[in-house]
């Protein structure tokens, strides 16, 4: 890495290429493979923005297509899905959440996808989520009780359905993550969880 380029234009270089085939991956790990967990995570987030798109205006002309559509908005947000208040933040913008969170982005991502216990995360998270997502902490907690996510679009691919992974507790998530102990000692000093375990 030169000096005149950041960790963050990098990964940015890499979340806006226009393929993200093995040969791309090759070419930025022989380049940067110090940033190998960094390119697993933005292609992650890839799949994910393939798997589950936002909701945007629907690419039809069609009148009775169009009078569904207008329905389905209108309908009792009670009876919605949870908002996805990570909905927004995709490539650097995931970057730049994961750095306000002082978490790594496999953590985030996970937090995300809904596959820490909603239980097990201590209200100083998710005030610092709601936060970081110009949110609120209420929705928030609900987005984090909905179902987890499916992770990756390879399942997609195989003959069986795809499977929901279990959820485990914010903490062991914490433990299994790679990182040095002291960031770890730090991490969970910072999110409120560096006494006994309260998973």
């Amino acid at each position: 890495m030169s000096k005149s380029e950041s960790k963050d234009d990098i990964l940015f270089a890499f979340s806006v290429e226009p393929s993200h085939d093995r040969a791309t991956l090759d070419r930025y790990l022989l380049a940067y493979p110090q940033l190998a967990e960094e390119f697993l995570d933005i292609l992650h987030e890839i799949e994910m923005a393939e798997v589950f798109p936002s909701l945007n205006e629907p690419a039809f002309e069609d009148n009775g297509a169009a009078a569904a559509w207008e329905k389905l908005l209108s309908c009792n947000p009670a009876d919605q899905k949870p908002t996805d208040p990570f909905v927004r933040f995709r490539g650097k913008d995931f970057v730049v959440l994961a750095a306000k969170m002082r978490a790594p982005r496999s953590i985030v991502s996970a937090l995300r996808d809904r596959l820490a216990d909603p239980a097990s995360i201590p209200e100083v998270v998710l005030a610092r989520l709601a936060e970081a997502l110009s949110s609120t902490v209420a929705i928030i907690r609900t987005y984090l009780q909905g179902p987890p996510r499916v992770l990756s679009t390879a399942e997609f691919k195989a003959d069986r359905k795809p499977a929901v992974q279990e959820r485990v507790s914010l903490r062991k998530l914490i433990e299994d993550t790679k990182m040095s102990d002291d960031d770890r000692k730090l991490l969970l000093k910072d999110w409120g969880m560096d006494g006994l375990d309260r998973s």
